[in-house]
């Protein structure tokens, strides 16, 4: 899908110093301080009101803020009703400032992990024209960006040790479009704190399941949609997990329709996205054998630093995939197919109550309308687990080691114009997909924060971080989402 940024382009004419003008950012208390405009991020603005009465572009883009390490202004939270009375018609989720990790970490910004995979020469899909060059570029759209956070338990797997944990993750789970059938990119930032001084925050480009196609939510099985587009999507190999790819992106397929096959209506309107992600350390791993030559000498340049794995759950989605057409189509609307005999084809669930709301209405309730119960604003997030490998190891990470000027290759020794390194680092640099991990930044790189332990395996024990927007599986739609 394509999106000009046409009232972006307008706002800018109108206003020839926007770019020295110092502006008030709104989205939330700690971000009312003024701050200078900053570079638009690629898609910035192309969010645009659809009907009567919602909140203008120019207001939505107030919602915003320029991260103070690339310079770029970003979408950010804010609530799906404005103070002033009008609506944005989408819900980001948890306000993520109340977290405690805002002082620590800083701001959460949409789109950050797309906006440096671009700038690094990723090329991706979920198009639009960049205002600045009219070139066609990658952007992730508005309201697929969701936020969670909360307080949750981690339990270590050989001491049995509990540990509070602070969390709050961004997340880019488009409920209501079709790429997510072919792109298997997703921005998501995860950000974590535990008691014991553990912590980790970073923002990648999550590659989930392999590109070109998805799996059906009902039977497990791969459902491929065509090539991978955009062509060039990266294909990593995870050999932990079906189909040696991170993850799985489990979508409502056809068949899971109530009265087309023996499946509950709790399949139709849920999807569920089991993520799996793996940062890169920039400490080479080094080998010591008396059969090697030199006895010790770098095996790997770019070690792993960590794995996250998660699971995302969006309830009341609004669409589905046609299994005959591989077309989307929308969720609510099978709520007034009817059989052969005349028979509702799905009997349960919130289909119910939507029926009983259009014969009270005396008219259809669309899948955009704020009546609609289909508006994928109830989700919730899993946090599975994580490990970490940032620790130091006498046997496989060497104490010193030294770089060229750009943080690359790696040696054990020192060479003219040579970068030198020891320690552990807690701070370091990758692209936008948590590879190519260096000490010093580079193009589209994206700075890591990480404690330099080593831990097996926390895993949550807690319950979900969960969100259910006001109205959320009802046919009462109180913030006017759709």
């Amino acid at each position: 899908m394509k999106l000009t940024i046409v009232v972006l382009l307008s706002f800018l004419t109108l206003h020839p110093a926007i770019a020295q003008q110092v502006i008030p950012i709104t989205n939330h208390d700690e971000h009312k301080a003024t701050s200078t405009w900053g570079q638009p991020s690629f898609g910035f603005g192309t969010w645009a009101p659809t009907r009567a009465g919602e909140c203008s572009t120019e207001l939505h883009n107030s919602y915003s803020g320029v991260n103070p390490e690339d310079g770029y202004r970003y979408h950010m939270w804010h609530p799906a009703r404005d103070p002033s009375g009008c609506s944005f018609g989408h819900d980001h989720g948890h306000d993520p400032s109340n977290s405690a990790l805002e002082q620590r970490f800083g701001s959460i910004y949409f789109s950050k992990a797309n906006q440096h995979g671009m700038l690094s020469g990723i090329q991706m899909v979920h198009t639009c024209t960049d205002q600045a060059t009219d070139a066609i570029v990658r952007c992730e759209d508005n309201v697929g960006q969701k936020t969670l956070e909360g307080v949750r338990e981690f339990t270590d797997s050989k001491t049995d040790v509990v540990q509070p944990c602070a969390a709050r993750v961004q997340f880019h789970m488009g409920v209501h479009s079709i790429d997510a059938a072919t792109n298997n990119l997703h921005g998501a930032t995860y950000q974590i704190a535990c008691d014991d001084g553990v912590y980790a925050n970073f923002t990648v480009l999550a590659q989930i399941e392999a590109p070109g196609g998805f799996t059906n939510k009902c039977t497990g099985e791969r459902v491929e949609m065509g090539p991978a587009w955009p062509f060039n999507s990266p294909k990593v190999v995870n050999p932990l997990t079906r189909g040696n790819s991170f993850g799985t992106r489990n979508i409502v397929e056809s068949s899971c329709i109530e009265g087309k096959a023996s499946h509950t209506i709790s399949l139709q309107f849920h999807e569920l996205w089991r993520v799996v992600m793996i940062l890169n350390s920039p400490v080479p791993t080094i080998k010591s054998s008396s059969f090697t030559r030199p006895k010790i000498q770098i095996t790997n340049p770019n070690s792993k630093a960590g794995q996250w794995n998660w699971y995302w759950n969006a309830s009341n989605v609004t669409r589905y995939l046609d299994a005959e057409t591989k077309q989307l189509k929308y969720s609510i609307n099978t709520c007034n197919e009817t059989t052969e005999n005349g028979d509702f084809l799905v009997k349960s669930g919130p289909c119910v109550a939507h029926r009983a709301a259009q014969a009270k209405l005396g008219r259809e309730i669309k899948w955009d309308d704020p009546e609609s119960f289909a508006r994928g604003d109830a989700f919730s997030m899993r946090l599975t687990g994580f490990h970490l490998s940032n620790g130091p190891d006498p046997k496989t990470k060497p104490e010193v080691w030294y770089t060229d000027k750009e943080g690359l290759n790696p040696s054990l020794t020192e060479f003219p114009d040579s970068l030198r390194w020891e320690g552990q680092p807690t701070e370091w640099y990758v692209n936008a997909l948590g590879a190519d991990a260096r000490m010093v930044p580079f193009t589209g790189s994206i700075k890591v924060q990480m404690s330099a332990v080593t831990i097996n395996t926390r895993e949550n024990t807690d319950e979900t971080l969960s969100y259910a927007a006001p109205g959320s599986g009802t046919s009462i739609n109180p913030n006017g989402t759709h």
